[in-house]
C-alpha cells in the first residue's frame, strides 16, 4: 500500500468522478421532471421507475464489491472495472437524455437499469482504491476530499448545464451528453496514469463469505457509523430531489435552481479545508457531530422563505454546502480506518465490500423521496409544470419534505454519534 501520495496522485484519483457527477446531478435535479412533464410519463410514474431501478441496483452493489475484492486482474487491478464501466455509463447516459419520440415506461426502465449498473461498476472499485491507497488518517481524509471536490464540481456543472446552454431539453441535452463523453475521454487516462496501483498487497487473503459476515457482525462501531451516514444521506436525498419543486412553488424562481446548486457547491468547497483542518485538531467523529447539528437553524429558516427570497436562498444554499462538506470526507476517512484495521488484524481484503455498503446506503436513501415525496406531491395536486399557484397546504407539505426531513435526520444522526463516541474514538 501507498503511505505518502503526491498531490498529483491525489487529484488524479478524484478527477475521474467528473463525468459521473454530471450524470448524477442531471438524474437527481432534471431527469425525473423531464420524463414526468416533457416526455409525458407523469411525475409519479417517472419517479417510481427511477426508484425501482435504484432498488434493483442496490443488489448489484454487493455483487460488484464482492467481485472487485475477489478479482486480481494482472493488467490494471481494480482499474480494469473502471476501464470497462465508464464508456458503458456514458452510453447509458446518452440514451437517458436523448430518448426517442415514442419513449415509454419500458424504455425508461431499461435505460435507468443500464445507467445504475454501469455507475456501480465504476464507483465501487474506485472507492475501494481510495480505501486502500493510504494508511494514515491524514492521507485518507485528503483522498476523500479530492473525490468530493470533483463530485461537487461535476454536480454543479451538471445541475447548471441546462441553464448555461440556454436552451430547452431538446437543444441542451445533446450538448450535455457530448460534454460527458469528452470529460470521460480526458479524465480516464489521467486517472490510469496518475494513480498508483492500489491492489491489496499479496499477503492479503481473499475474504470468504463467512469472513465478510463475521466482520460486519462484530463491528458495532461500523453499524452505528453506517446508520448515521444513512440518516444524513436520507436528508440530502430530499434536498436534492425536491430542489426544483421548492424553487418553483416556494420561491417562484425555477430558473435559479442551477445557481442555488452553485452556491451550495461554493459553500462545500469553502468548508472542506475548514473541516479537514478541524479533523486534525479534534477527533473526526466530533467534527462530524458539529456539522450535523450546525445546520438546524438554516432548515428552520427555509420554512419562512417565500416568493422573491432568492438572495436569502443563495445564503442558505452556501451554508448547507459548507456544513455538508463534512459529511462525506469525514465519513469516508473513518470508514477507511476501519478497513485498514480489518486488513491489519485479519489479513482480509474488504475494501470493495465496504464501498458497496456505502453505496447501498446512498442508493437506498435516494429512492425514498422518489417513492414517497413525488407521489405525495402529485396526490395533493402539485402542477408538475409549475404553471399553477400552489395552495398553502401544498407549500407547507413541500417545505416539510424539503427542509423538515433533512433537519430531523441530521439531528438523529447527531444523537447516534453522541451515543457511539466511545466506539468511534478508537479510529482517531
Amino acid at each position: 500500500m501507498q503511505q505518502n501520495l503526491r498531490l498529483g496522485a491525489i487529484m488524479a484519483y478524484g478527477v475521474i468522478m467528473l463525468p459521473l457527477a454530471i450524470g448524477w446531478a442531471m438524474l437527481v435535479a432534471h431527469v425525473p421532471t423531464y420524463y414526468g412533464a416533457e416526455v409525458g410519463l407523469g411525475l409519479g410514474l417517472a419517479g417510481a421507475i427511477i426508484a425501482i431501478g435504484r432498488i434493483f441496483d442496490i443488489g448489484t452493489d454487493f455483487l460488484v464489491g464482492w467481485w472487485s475484492d475477489h478479482t486480481r486482474f494482472k493488467f490494471r487491478g481494480r482499474k480494469t472495472w473502471i476501464i470497462v464501466g465508464l464508456p458503458v455509463f456514458c452510453l447509458a447516459f446518452s440514451f437517458l437524455l436523448m430518448p426517442p419520440e415514442n419513449a415509454g415506461p419500458v424504455y425508461l426502465v431499461l435505460v435507468i437499469t443500464g445507467y445504475f449498473l454501469s455507475y456501480t461498476i465504476v464507483e465501487i472499485p474506485h472507492s475501494a482504491i481510495g480505501l486502500e491507497l493510504a494508511q494514515d488518517a491524514k492521507t485518507k481524509t485528503r483522498l476523500a476530499a479530492s473525490k468530493s471536490v470533483f463530485l461537487v464540481g461535476g454536480g454543479l456543472v451538471g445541475a447548471s448545464l441546462p441553464a448555461l446552454f440556454a436552451g430547452d431539453a431538446e437543444l441542451s441535452y445533446p450538448k450535455i451528453v457530448i460534454t460527458v463523453w469528452c470529460l470521460a475521454a480526458v479524465t480516464l487516462p489521467v486517472f490510469l496514469i496518475g494513480v498508483p496501483r492500489a491492489e491489496p498487497s499479496a499477503i492479503l487473503k481473499i475474504a470468504k463469505l463467512k469472513n465478510a459476515f463475521d466482520f460486519f457482525r462484530s463491528q458495532t462501531a461500523l453499524h452505528r457509523l453506517l446508520v448515521a451516514f444513512a440518516l444524513v444521506q436520507l436528508g440530502s436525498a430530499f434536498l436534492g430531489v425536491l430542489s426544483l419543486p421548492y424553487a418553483t412553488h416556494i420561491l417562484g424562481e425555477p430558473d435559479k435552481v442551477g445557481l442555488f446548486w452553485l452556491a451550495t457547491g461554493i459553500g462545500f468547497l469553502c468548508g472542506m479545508p475548514v473541516w479537514i483542518f478541524a479533523a486534525q485538531k479534534i477527533s473526526r467523529w466530533r467534527v462530524w457531530s458539529i456539522s450535523l447539528v450546525g445546520l438546524t437553524p438554516v432548515f428552520v429558516i427555509l420554512f419562512l422563505f417565500g416568493v422573491g427570497d432568492v438572495n436569502h436562498m443563495y445564503g442558505a444554499s452556501f451554508v448547507i454546502g459548507f456544513f455538508g462538506a463534512c459529511d462525506t470526507i469525514i465519513f469516508i476517512s473513518i470508514l477507511a480506518s476501519i478497513v485498514k484495521q480489518e486488513e491489519t488484524k485479519n489479513g482480509f481484503s474488504v475494501g470493495g465490500t465496504m464501498s458497496a455498503a456505502r453505496y447501498f446506503i446512498t442508493k437506498s436513501t435516494i429512492s425514498v423521496p422518489l417513492l414517497l415525496a413525488f407521489p405525495l406531491l402529485s396526490l395533493i395536486g402539485f402542477d408538475t409544470g409549475g404553471t399553477s399557484q400552489a395552495t398553502a397546504v401544498q407549500m407547507f407539505v413541500l417545505t416539510a419534505l424539503y427542509a423538515g426531513v433533512p433537519m430531523v435526520s441530521r439531528l438523529l444522526a447527531f444523537l447516534l454519534l453522541m451515543r457511539s463516541q466511545h466506539l468511534l474514538a478508537v479510529y482517531n
